[in-house]
């Protein structure tokens, strides 16, 4: 562009204060483009960082932008991978086909396998460098199938935008189906029970000690986490007008999402599947819990400064009664895999359990949620007990 610019002004086609104002045009439409925030730091000089995860600053912001318009004006012919994913990440949001947090968890992903590789300029990548840098990243961090899955997600998204933009030739499609890789080259899912669901007797310790403790708003989170098997996320956005006869209508989660190094919290008034709006039933034992929750003005669960509670304060909370109790440490997911296991192993028709857990299809429940609950004592007397074994 500066290169016609010049041409042009040159052949007194254009005078230079039209020129001027047609770069000073394109400068803002490259700093639009930037998003990381740009701040004064304690010493008064503005800072920033660029898609390549560089930190720069400049003791005046003109000085600063003028730094950011060059680095895009640098990268916009012959981009590096960074660049692509930068721009693919932030589109999804803007149209909706991810939430912030989706598009936070994305970011560390990329961070996290992407460190060199997304250094490469896209113009000099082939189909072998992208399966290359795959088998050394499942190589590397010993990868499971679901976490190969992730990164097949960013690696497809970032490739695929850079075709569309004309950046890179080949099928990413095709070079998937090439790789030389069997599930033999995966982290085995190895899933030990005992760490995945809490046991009748320590069920009867953890609610005891909350009920024990009705003045502290966070027991009574576990509490309704055991009685339901909501997910936390969906707990702590839980308002009063959401309880009426017996039941919840769960309707809203908390999202979780970092930006310029901050993590923030929202309220989503939608959960990712349909299946999550839904009305809970709460078993006639805890209604009197119900009583309790409903008499909240607006959201239920408030923290000591006026706030609403995230899902972190509720999670930190098991984990100290836990500790206190002296019983494994195990988080609020393990209660919701405690609750489906209890519905399965009471035979419960698979349209309720949907219903309560959430879920789209029973075979989520089933194959994710449903573990074994008997010690070793209650499994050799079952054993001992058979007559054709005695």
């Amino acid at each position: 562009m500066d290169t016609l610019l010049n041409e042009l002004l040159k052949n007194g086609i254009l005078d230079e204060t039209v020129i001027c104002k047609i770069k000073e045009m394109e400068n803002q439409e490259y700093l639009k483009k930037h998003r990381y925030k740009i701040y004064q730091n304690k010493d008064g000089r503005w800072v920033t960082y660029l898609p390549d995860r560089k930190r720069i600053q400049r003791k005046d912001r003109a000085e600063l932008e003028k730094l950011i318009v060059s680095y895009y004006k640098d990268n916009t012919s012959d981009p590096t991978i960074n660049d692509i994913y930068a721009q693919w990440n932030k589109r999804r949001v803007e149209i909706g086909k991810i939430k912030p947090s989706t598009a936070t968890r994305f970011d560390h992903d990329f961070e996290k396998f992407f460190a060199d590789f997304g250094k490469e300029r896209i113009s000099r990548i082939t189909p072998n460098d992208i399966s290359t840098f795959l088998e050394d990243q499942v190589a590397k961090y010993h990868l499971s199938r679901k976490a190969f899955s992730n990164l097949k997600t960013l690696t497809k998204g970032i490739f695929k935008k850079a075709k569309r933009m004309g950046l890179f030739p080949y099928s990413v499609e095709m070079i998937f189906q090439d790789l030389d890789m069997s599930e033999a080259d995966f982290k085995p899912k190895i899933v030990d029970d005992a760490k995945e669901i809490f046991y009748d007797d320590e069920i009867e310790m953890v609610t005891k000690y909350c009920k024990d403790h009705l003045d502290d708003l966070s027991c009574l989170g576990v509490l309704l986490l055991f009685a339901t098997g909501l997910r936390v996320g969906e707990v702590v956005c839980l308002k009063g007008s959401d309880i009426l006869n017996g039941e919840i209508y769960v309707h809203r989660t908390e999202t979780q999402f970092r930006l310029n190094g901050k993590n923030y919290f929202e309220v989503s008034e939608y959960p990712k599947t349909p299946a999550g709006i839904r009305r809970v039933i709460v078993p006639d034992s805890y209604l009197w819990l119900l009583d309790i929750l409903r008499k909240a003005p607006d959201f239920i669960f408030i923290g000591m400064h006026g706030n609403r509670m995230h899902t972190n304060q509720i999670r930190k909370r098991l984990y100290q009664i836990c500790k206190k109790l002296d019983i494994p440490l195990r988080s609020p997911h393990k209660l919701r895999k405690t609750y489906g296991t209890i519905l399965l192993d009471n035979h419960v028709d698979s349209k309720v359990i949907e219903k309560q857990m959430g879920h789209t299809d029973i075979s989520t429940t089933e194959l994710h949620y449903h573990r074994d609950r008997k010690r070793a004592q209650q499994k050799r007397d079952i054993i001992n007990s058979i007559a054709e074994l005695k």
